[in-house]
């Protein structure tokens, strides 16, 4: 099915019922999950977060994407940064204080407080 009518069938759903917006499905479909690291048997859900969002908010404050993200040969990688340097073990560890430190730093974004304001991967499969 291509994009555009995807996205024409998501508006008038969303009319028809009241409770779906243009501005809620493009959030949704630039929803990224935190894959990173494989967990045997998780107990709660994967880290869903808007890299848009977050891409904006470094922008905006002359950031630099290598505070999340390491240089490889081909660029900026893909995955989060150092994490599969960590021991298994402490890969959880590593990306929970990674990411509150730049909340906190930041003013902005969930801290350590409530799990499922990060863990909250939506069922869907239109997860990138």
């Amino acid at each position: 099915m291509p994009k555009r009518l995807l996205w024409s069938c998501v508006f008038a759903c969303g009319l028809l019922l009241g409770g779906v917006s243009i501005a809620a499905a493009e959030d949704a479909a630039n929803l990224l999950v935190i894959k990173n690291p494989t967990i045997a048997n998780p107990s709660m859900p994967r880290v869903v977060f808007n890299h848009d969002a977050h891409e904006a908010y470094v922008d905006a404050h002359q950031g630099d994407c290598s505070k999340c993200h390491s240089m490889t040969k081909e660029g900026l990688s893909t995955s989060f940064s150092d994490v599969q340097l960590q021991k298994p073990n402490n890969q959880v560890s590593f990306m929970h204080q990674t990411c509150t430190a730049c909340h906190k730093a930041s003013g902005h974004g969930p801290l350590l407080v409530k799990c499922r304001s990060c863990h909250t991967q939506p069922d869907t499969q239109a997860m990138k």
